[in-house]
């Protein structure tokens, strides 16, 4: 009912059909706005425009009350949505304000043509008229419209539009101003009005809120929704009559598009079914509704949906994407009837498989923009179209490194098929992978195993798919550490066995191995092959643990050239192979040469697939490592968190690469001497191995070795002896008595003994090491070196001066030979062997030595580098037995300014 206050003498006229609104909140933007439009003179016509509910007519009662009781203008608010309750209002305000000439007129059209002419004369003074839910466009087409007709124009006066339609506004000239959400502190402030506290999880108001959610939780939230929706909000001004829900008010605009404009209303219908945001014009205008491919008429009802603010438009990169609010999704939901809610689903669906592409070259690009519609068009369907979609979902998010979601869509698949058909052993063999990749090995190999059983008995034991099977179930076990029976397995296939030759350490049988199958690619595939490039890169790994670093350099650059040129740069295999090729650099010694590249591969992959791509997260683990090997311990343990930090997030604490970060992250820990830190680590990443992987697994061994290597620092040496002994036996157990792994237990445990004073224990099993490195790597390798120089250690220890010093030159000869001059190990062992020179008084030998090694060391590493810093104190002990007191001290000197840099420049000083 109009609101009428009596007319004062002095007073403005307020003619208003709401009072004001005592819980108005904020914005103040939009009262801003509305003030800057109608300042002046001249005649103003202004619009606010934006969705039902979203507050319009709050905004301009807020705005006329203002004015009135400030600047002492007339108000006056009118329906605007229709000609009847238009005609109702504005003969009350030519009834209150008196307006003799219009009252006199007889006829309808007349006496409102009259109360016109009183707003646009001199005897109106200063005024505001407010035509509400003005939303009509078949009212307000023209001058001779049946509402445009009678609204005020001249050359004075403010008419303020409240409207969900841009159209509308746009007809009568006025000045536009959105009215969309309010702001979050907005928000808080009207909540803590309309409910007496700011904090709407606090209080007793909050309390009751959080017994009703509770209350409602077994509810679905459709329900929930449609009963919060439906609700009629009394306290707020509304029509005469028209005390409705949102609901209602958005079925009046639907219902209205419908009538004007079907195509308009069927492309809303679609949209609604899409997630609500950034949906790209390309998914509308292909998506097969009729006349949508026409580039007018997608335009024309578009552009109605935006004249009505249900949706909105935004570019980005030459592109336009639009979003739907989201009440109004959630309207148009409730508002279909059932066989139409499954009619549009569909709809929607068949659209967005149609257009979801299934190249992965072009996923990186498409994949982000189609992805949140392709969830939203498949959630709680059944349909086939929907299990096809969640299976190339689900090899999307495999190839971006989304293993929680890939695995949800693959378990999804598998669902929706019956157990045996091909579709749902694809989805078992895909989600096979990602628990591999979750490093969830049992359930991954009990996948593997019954995509193998059912291929085996539908498609035969030698169809392709059949051994793809057979190689991915061989493959899990060699991550498991069961080596024979992966072997068993993998016979058929050359290069899988190969790799499992590697892990079992039959180094020179996997190399030929793999090189027989790299000449049958290369001639049948061609050099470039992405298949042939595979086999490259698996060469490489057996190069490099056979320590050939010359042909392994030559092997990677191959390697990354061909998948630079068939894939291009950015490519995760091209990106691999750099950080392969920068592995190589590293162990080399050449650390700024492999820091280079592993920065370039983590800056193209960061901005190729993002901070959290397992390629992203492995190159920043790389990075880390050639930091420590320079001696940046502080950097490398910021990248080494960084990067523990994003692995725990993305794959969980228990996965294999996190726990490898874990370890990684401890040994640059114990270069800082952080050892109790370091300790801490090692034994949570042992404690995790052993559960997950069992006790005897190699990955567990090897935390196992880290663990007794932190021991030693801290001379725990009780322990120390017992955890090495465990590494030992479980190597010999596991891994065989010639693995690798197991010589390097083997030295290790002869290190404790050696430190113990145990000489006698200690030379025999450094000998039992050699003589079986030997034998089974030959005496170049790397494993065989370092069991020379250790042997050398003990007998040093055994005084055996001769013997030591006979050892250390055949080392270091092997060193020069095979690594360089300059490696970090060949100048390891320049030290060693200066250091026997000195027992035995060899100074000036001793002396040229370690001034060689101090040289190299200092141009490599540079001058604070902790090695080069233990050279120079080597260097300041063999001057002082030789006398050299002077320079003695003045390598010294030097000694304890680098230390004392190093440690100021720790602590940012």
């Amino acid at each position: 009912m109009l609101v009428s206050r009596p007319k004062q003498s002095s007073g403005p006229y307020r003619v208003i059909p709401y009072g004001r609104n005592s819980n108005f909140t904020g914005r103040k933007r939009l009262l801003e706005s509305v003030k800057g439009f109608s300042e002046g003179t001249a005649h103003s016509r202004i619009a606010l425009y934006g969705l039902g509910g979203s507050g319009k007519t709050q905004v301009a009662l807020e705005y006329v009350y203002q004015c009135s009781s400030e600047n002492g203008c007339h108000v006056f608010g009118v329906h605007g949505s229709g000609p009847l309750k238009f005609s109702e209002d504005f003969r009350r305000v030519a009834h209150h304000v008196q307006i003799p000439f219009a009252c006199a007129e007889t006829d309808e059209e007349g006496f409102l043509l009259g109360i016109t002419r009183w707003f646009e004369g001199p005897n109106s003074g200063d005024w505001i008229l407010v035509i509400d839910n003005a939303d009509n466009d078949a009212d307000f087409v023209g001058n001779s419209s049946p509402v445009a007709k009678f609204i005020p124009q001249g050359t004075k006066g403010t008419v303020i539009f409240t409207t969900r339609s841009r159209q509308v506004a746009s007809r009568q000239g006025c000045k536009m101003i959105e009215v969309g959400r309010m702001g979050e502190e907005e928000a808080r402030e009207l909540f803590a009005k309309r409910f007496g506290s700011r904090d709407i999880l606090g209080g007793k108001e909050g309390e009751a809120i959080e017994r009703i959610l509770a209350s409602m939780h077994h509810l679905p939230l459709a329900i929930i929704a449609k009963k919060l929706l439906s609700q009629e909000f009394c306290d707020i001004q509304r029509e005469v009559n028209e005390a409705e829900g949102v609901l209602g008010t958005y079925f009046v605009t639907f219902n209205r598009i419908m009538q004007q404009m079907p195509p308009a209303a069927h492309l809303l219908r679609l949209i609604a079914f899409l997630d609500r945001q950034n949906i790209p014009e390309e998914l509308l205008t292909e998506s097969g509704l009729e006349r949508m491919d026409d580039p007018v008429e997608f335009h024309l009802a578009i552009g109605k949906l935006l004249g009505f603010s249900l949706v909105t438009v935004a570019e980005h990169q030459k592109k336009r994407f639009y979003e739907l609010h989201r009440l109004v999704q959630l309207s148009l939901q409730m508002y279909l009837p059932t066989e139409e809610l499954i009619q549009w689903g569909a709809t929607a669906l068949g659209a967005v498989s149609r257009l979801f592409t299934r190249c992965e070259e072009d996923w990186r690009y498409v994949g982000p923009v189609y992805i949140p519609h392709a969830l939203a068009v498949t959630k709680d369907s059944a349909d086939p179209i929907a299990e096809e979609l969640g299976l190339h979902m689900g090899r999307y998010f495999l190839d971006v490194g989304s293993y929680s979601n890939a695995e949800i869509q693959f378990r999804r698949c598998i669902e929706l098929r019956e157990e045996g058909h091909p579709s749902t052993l694809t989805s078992v063999n895909n989600l096979a992978q990602v628990l591999q990749y979750q490093g969830k090995y049992d359930e991954s190999e009990a996948m593997n195993q019954r995509a193998l059983e059912g291929r085996e008995k539908i498609l035969g034991p030698d169809h392709p798919d059949t051994l793809t099977s057979v190689n991915n179930l061989a493959l899990m076990l060699r991550y498991q550490g069961k080596y024979d029976e992966s072997e068993a397995m993998n016979r058929p296939s050359v290069g899988n066995l190969a790799l499992v030759l590697q892990g079992q350490g039959k180094y020179d049988e996997s190399e030929a191995m793999i090189r027989r199958a790299l000449e049958r690619k290369e001639k049948i595939l061609g050099p470039d092959h992405p298949d042939t490039l595979t086999s490259v890169d698996n060469l490489a790994q057996v190069l490099q643990y056979q320590g050939k670093y010359d042909e392994l350099v030559a092997t990677n650059r191959r390697a990354m050239e061909g998948c630079e040129k068939i894939l291009g740069p950015d490519h995760p295999d091209t990106l691999t192979s750099v950080n392969n090729l920068a592995l190589v650099l590293r162990l080399q010694g050449k650390y700024d040469e492999s820091e280079a590249m592993n920065r370039r591969a983590l800056e193209r992959s960061h901005k190729t697939f993002g901070p959290d791509h397992p390629v992203t997260l492995a190159n920043v683990g790389n990075l880390a490592l050639v930091l420590q090997g320079q001696g940046k311990y502080d950097e490398s343990e910021a990248v080494n968190r960084c990067a523990l930090e994003r692995q725990e997030k993305i794959l969980g604490p228990d996965h294999p690469r996190t726990l490898t970060n874990v370890h990684n992250l401890a040994l640059v820990l114990q270069d800082q001497g952080k050892y109790d830190e370091s300790e801490a680590m090692i034994r949570r990443a042992l404690e995790r191995k052993e559960k997950i992987l069992g006790p005897d697994h190699p990955d567990t061994l090897t935390s196992v070795d880290n663990l007794a290597q932190v021991l030693q620092y801290q001379g725990k040496y009780d322990e120390l002896v017992a955890t090495n002994r465990r590494a030992m036996e479980g190597c010999e157990k596991i891994l065989g008595p010639d693995h690798p792994d197991t010589l390097t237990s083997v030295n290790n445990l002869a290190l404790v003994l050696r430190l113990q004073g145990k000489y006698d224990e200690s030379e025999a099993m450094n000998r039992r090491a050699l003589e079986r490195s030997h034998k089974t790597f030959g005496p170049d390798h790397p494993v065989t070196l370092a069991n020379v120089g250790n042997l050398a250690l003990v007998l040093q220890g055994q005084g055996k001066y001769d013997e030591s010093e006979t050892m250390n030159r055949c080392a270091l000869e092997r060193k020069e030979k095979i690594l360089g001059p300059d490696h970090p190990s060949t100048l390891t062992s320049v030290n060693n062997l200066a250091q026997v020179l000195q027992d035995q008084g060899k100074y000036d030998e001793s002396e040229a030595m370690i001034r060689r090694a101090l040289e190299r060391r200092e141009k490599i590493l540079g001058p604070d580098h902790p090695d080069t810093l233990g050279s120079a104190n080597n260097l300041a002990l063999v001057l002082q037995y030789q006398g050299k007191y002077d320079e003695s001290e003045a390598m010294n000197r030097r000694v304890r300014e680098g230390k004392e840099k190093v440690r100021q420049e720790k602590m940012g000083l």
